[in-house]
């Protein structure tokens, strides 16, 4: 009989929880350093590590924090129109959602999170 599978299962099971680990960690990180510092550079990293997560795990608090670090981009001047296109598009894609989308703003006025 094969009594390989249930190990292969289980190992699997267990480098899934690994992975997740990993990009729920990569997440938190990212939108540490946006909001900390949100500039033109530090979107174009955002949007590269975000795009390297295949799934982002369901945990709340990531949602919140993806949501805060998008509004962060979205009112921050420093940050082009485009690059906030992009990444409402990225969040978009990844099933996040409550955003707005970005629009050109003859007069800058800023854009709240809306109330949950």
């Amino acid at each position: 009989m094969a009594f390989w599978i249930i190990p292969l299962i289980a190992g699997l099971f267990l480098l899934r929880i690994v992975v997740r680990f990993f990009w729920s960690r990569t997440i938190t990180f990212h939108v540490n350093h946006i909001k900390d510092h949100p500039h033109e550079e530090q979107a174009a990293v955002f949007i590269r590590s975000v795009k390297r997560v295949w799934s982002i795990p369901n945990q709340q608090n990531l949602w919140i924090e993806l949501k805060e670090a998008y509004f962060m981009i979205l009112n921050s001047e420093q940050i082009e129109f485009e690059t906030k296109l992009a990444i409402y598009q990225l969040l978009t894609k990844k099933r996040v959602y409550g955003l707005r989308k970005p629009y050109k703003r003859l007069h800058s006025k800023a854009i709240t999170e809306p109330s949950a």
